[in-house]
């Protein structure tokens, strides 16, 4: 609240800043304020139809509203006016993606790493976009790129073992439905009691309600039926070859540690 205050007794002394206007945009974006911080843009844009900032943080406000086609058009407006920004074009794929112009998101992945083969979370973002239309090999092609460019070479590999495997269920054809449910935790040492006390025999409805902080933890983490070759690679994994009854290893999420049991 004190900052963006202080952005806007700025715009009182300096409406004819562009600059103000987009910094309070930020704030109001951040705060998930989103048609304020369109407005504020608009501003700024009125005062400098090429604020390369403003057209960027327009681009954002359209997807975090996923109103992608926008986006896109205001994130080519700011990488016409900075075409060596490269973070600025994987943003642009990105966009693309959500726009669901696939084609035009990996020639934009690929123009970046012509332009930067070390830009590494760009060549990262292209092998989920393969692996994301089932272009197994080229995917893995480009993880083992990554894996020779980063020191963290064990998590890259691991990605490469997620994918073969993904690609094993997607070959197969046949992947059925199975019953799950999940726990899921912040910790990853309590994840790993709950997983041993499951693995022993604990009922593992009542571990979730007592401890997973899921949305479905009320229901036992029953999260219903899924199709295993549709999950996330990194779930899919954990559970090939898991039998009816049993109980996953623990798998590391942005959002925490989960377990999962099979219910049939």
């Amino acid at each position: 609240v004190e900052a963006e205050d202080a952005v806007r007794q700025a715009i009182l002394f300096d409406a004819r800043n562009p600059d103000g206007h987009s910094t309070l945009a930020v704030l109001l974006m951040s705060d998930q304020r989103f048609s304020e911080a369109e407005a504020s843009l608009q501003q700024a844009l009125a005062l400098d139809p090429a604020h390369s900032e403003s057209l960027r943080a327009m681009g954002m406000v359209y997807m975090l509203q996923e109103r992608a086609e926008l986006a896109v058009s205001y994130f080519k407006r700011a990488s016409a006016l900075s075409p060596r920004d490269l973070a600025l074009a994987v943003e642009l794929a990105g966009a693309h993606v959500q726009a669901e112009d696939l084609a035009a998101a990996e020639e934009t992945l690929r123009a970046v790493l012509r332009a930067d083969p070390r830009f590494n979370f760009a060549r990262h973002q292209l092998a989920a976009l393969l692996a994301e239309q089932e272009r197994w090999d080229e995917s893995i092609a480009e993880l083992e790129e990554l894996k020779g460019r980063v020191s963290a070479k064990q998590d890259v590999q691991t990605l490469i073992d997620q994918l073969q495997s993904h690609r094993r269920l997607a070959e197969r054809g046949d992947s059925p439905k199975i019953h799950l449910a999940q726990i899921l935790v912040k910790d990853r040492t309590l994840a790993d009691e709950l997983r041993a006390q499951a693995a022993g025999g604990a009922d593992f409805g009542q571990l979730a309600r007592s401890y997973s902080v899921g949305p479905t933890a009320a229901q036992g983490g029953d999260i219903g039926e899924v199709i295993l070759v549709d999950l996330n690679p990194l779930m899919a994994t954990a559970l090939e070859g898991v039998p009816a009854g049993g109980v996953s290893p623990v798998v590391e999420t942005p959002a925490g540690f989960l377990l999962f049991k099979r219910l049939n």
